[in-house]
């Protein structure tokens, strides 16, 4: 009877190994080797080096670089899960200050007004200032992962504190005047500055005889960048006087001279009335005279 057990016990072992052997073991993966590899690329975006097929766990093992560094990672035969990610190495690359200023800009839709590296003992770092309409934001930026590791409000009594980029040094004046004396003869009429696209300028401007240019002074190192050379334009002598347009009345038409009201002359009309009173008026004294020497 024991032995009846035994042998009972023993054939159900076996086929319980049987079993698991060939349907557990044995049975091939859900999940072909492509589609593991693309589940790898898609999730932590690289290029797998080298894949293999666990039969006793049932799993892809992948081995995947990226910019970050070699992993390892295993994709579920049956599941797709992607499980066991290690880090094997990791990547030496870092960022540039260039490169970090672009990739602030972007994420923090602002302009980046100075940027400088931090970086200590620990991870690589670099500070950037970021104006975001009017307002001034102070981010530090992990220059090995590409990410920010944090950023504030520079308050209004944290702005003196705010690094500033070096500006060049501004050569004189006086400086400016000479290299553009050398390169255009004449006399310098006037100096200002101007900013181009590519930086601080002085704008000198010298005129000869012929005529002239404007001569651009870089400010910082005083070298010339570019002439701008114009001629003087004579002006013609008018054929008549401005005040006398051809098409305008002449002056005299134009204003009339004021003249007071005509009086009568004798040519204009009668005067015999004055006449006649003046000869009335002889005439009456000369009878009187007359009356005078009859009496």
């Amino acid at each position: 009877m024991k032995m009846k057990l035994f042998l009972i016990a023993f054939i159900f072992i076996g086929l319980v190994v049987v079993l698991y052997k060939g349907y557990i073991v044995e049975r091939p993966a859900a999940v072909s080797e492509a589609e593991a590899e693309s589940l790898a690329v898609s999730t932590y975006d690289g290029e797998v080096q080298s894949i293999e097929w666990n039969k006793d766990r049932q799993v892809y093992e992948i081995v995947l670089e990226n910019d970050k560094g070699t992993y390892a990672l295993s994709v579920d035969g049956q599941s797709k899960k992607v499980s066991n990610v290690k880090l094997l190495e990791k990547s030496e690359t870092t960022l540039t200050l260039d490169e970090a200023r672009e990739q602030i800009s972007r994420d923090s839709n602002g302009v980046v007004t100075s940027i400088s590296d931090i970086t200590g003992d620990g991870e690589p770092r670099a500070e950037a200032i970021v104006d975001k309409n009017g307002t001034n934001y102070r981010f530090v930026f992990n220059l090995e992962t590409g990410e920010t590791v944090s950023s504030d409000e520079i308050k209004v009594a944290d702005a003196m504190s705010v690094p500033q980029e070096a500006k060049p040094s501004v050569v004189s004046e006086l400086t400016a005047k000479e290299a553009a004396a050398r390169e255009v003869d004449g006399n310098v009429t006037r100096i200002e500055t101007v900013e181009t696209n590519s930086g601080d300028h002085y704008k000198v401007t010298v005129e000869n005889d012929g005529g002239g240019a404007h001569v651009y002074v870089q400010a910082a190192t005083a070298k010339v960048s570019s002439i701008s050379r114009f001629n003087h334009v004579k002006k013609e002598a008018p054929v008549e006087p401005e005040s006398k347009p051809v098409n305008a009345p002449s002056a005299p038409a134009a204003m009339p001279k004021a003249e007071p009201d005509p009086e009568p002359t004798p040519a204009s009309g009668p005067s015999a009335p004055v006449q006649d009173d003046e000869d009335d008026q002889d005439d009456q004294d000369d009878g009187d005279d007359a009356q005078d020497d009859d009496d």
